[in-house]
């Protein structure tokens, strides 16, 4: 998934602390580099409605990206590479980005902002990765890439 070069990077600045990474457009969820065999996913899974009814509903975790990357909580929660994450904080950084923290059994993911970009990392407990050393690789990235445009 995505551009060789990107991919790279993506290898360079997250996978020393996190089990799979991305860089995605803000505006459409677009993959534009990825670590290997990870990335967004298209799926049919069963829903909670507010009214509490399970449905089955098509997921399209690029929508659920870009939304993130705008500010804004996606109806379906956060989702990636076929993964459910609960939320645990929702928000924006110092520089005015958008930071979310996600956990999962046994691990987790922080997703942050560039100027075009959202960054997604995830990190697995049972590898050895902790959520302070992914949070803090994502976040150096987002204003990395935010510091040059991206």
């Amino acid at each position: 998934m995505g551009d060789a070069a990107w991919n790279e990077f993506v290898t360079a600045t997250l996978m020393t602390h996190c089990c799979g990474g991305s860089i995605l457009d803000m505006r459409d969820g677009r993959v534009w580099g990825s670590s290997e065999e990870f990335g967004p996913r298209t799926y049919t899974a069963e829903i909670v409605t507010e009214a509490g009814d399970d449905v089955s509903e098509r997921v399209n975790e690029c929508d659920i990206i870009a939304s993130l990357g705008r500010g804004t909580k996606h109806a379906h929660g956060l989702r990636f590479d076929a993964q459910k994450y609960m939320i645990v904080r929702f928000g924006t950084d110092d520089d005015g980005g958008t930071l979310c923290y996600g956990k999962k059994s046994r691990g987790g993911c922080c997703v942050a902002t560039g100027a075009q970009t959202v960054i997604f990392g995830a990190f697995d407990e049972n590898l050895g990765q902790s959520a302070g050393n992914a949070n803090i690789a994502v976040e150096k990235c987002a204003a990395y890439l935010r510091s040059v445009g991206y």
